[in-house]
């Protein structure tokens, strides 16, 4: 009986899964060209609404002022009022937000729809992962299976995470490679070289998120566990405002890139030098098998 009760559920979550997985995998990918696309816009948006590099990276960077704002309040009203009604609310929102982009003329407009853009997304992937974790133990998979077009790197590395289920272990090689891979891109005036350190500081900083999410639920549940994932990936997407920032102003300084992804390499640095010193708030020890 106890067989048939559990191949029965197994059935349930693998239906489930092919009916959530791929409308939560076009979010993901959504997000990232949203994400993307802003930089790509800059080429020729830059000109036409008189946007200096560090005011584009300024204005670029708002949008992670709304995201980290409304992180929190946006995953618990996703426990309050159901993940189904508030990833729909989500992303309808979000959609609108960005469209509204192409209606800004200078500065002030800019910023203002990128802002309002991360006010919408807000709390969508952390939603998705309470979501998930309150659905399904593998974590490690499903977070990295939008990135399957992307990268074979980031699924074989999210496979090793939901085997070895060295979380912690996982998040600092991570960072490691993703630091590697940043300061490799600007080390060589080469573009293969170049292409191939944006390449694994991708698969490196990608990798990191499975790990890290799938960390979470052994410290927090329930309402805290939605709480604590919204609150960690907000405080990480402080960055998202920080950096382009950083870098368009040390663009507009130095005539040149390079500097900035130096920075970038020295801050994933040190989020890989400091992850362990979870070790010393946990009360039980890290052993490879429960990190």
């Amino acid at each position: 009986m106890q067989s048939v009760a559990g191949s029965a559920s197994d059935d349930a979550v693998r239906t489930a899964a092919w009916h959530v997985i791929p409308l939560l995998a076009v979010g993901y990918i959504v997000s990232y060209i949203d994400r993307a696309n802003v930089g790509f816009a800059a080429l020729t948006m830059n000109r036409d609404l008189g946007l200096s590099a560090t005011q584009f990276g300024f204005a670029a960077g708002t949008f992670y002022f709304g995201y980290v704002l409304f992180e929190v309040p946006s995953n618990l009203a996703l426990r309050r009022f159901g993940a189904r009604r508030w990833l729909a609310r989500i992303m309808i929102s979000w959609g609108l937000a960005a469209a509204a982009t192409s209606l800004a003329v200078g500065p002030v407009s800019f910023s203002t729809c990128r802002f309002l853009t991360g006010v919408c997304e807000a709390g969508f992937y952390p939603g998705v992962m309470f979501y998930l974790s309150t659905s399904t133990t593998a974590i490690g998979f499903t977070s990295a299976f939008p990135y399957l077009v992307a990268s074979i790197g980031m699924i074989a590395w999210s496979f090793h995470i939901d085997r070895s289920r060295a979380y912690l272990g996982n998040y600092v090689t991570g960072c490691a490679i993703a630091a590697g891979g940043f300061a490799l891109s600007v080390s060589v005036d080469s573009l293969p070289i170049m292409i191939a350190g944006i390449s694994l500081a991708l698969v490196g900083m990608n990798s990191c998120r499975p790990a890290i999410f799938s960390l979470l639920p052994r410290f927090l549940q329930g309402a805290a566990a939605a709480a604590g994932m919204a609150f960690v990936n907000s405080v990480g997407n402080l960055g998202g405002f920080f950096g382009p920032y950083m870098i368009g102003w040390l663009k507009d300084t130095t005539g040149s890139f390079t500097a900035g992804l130096y920075g970038l390499a020295g801050m994933l640095t040190l989020a890989a030098l400091s992850a362990p010193l979870i070790k010393l708030v946990r009360r039980e020890p890290l052993s490879a098998g429960s990190t």
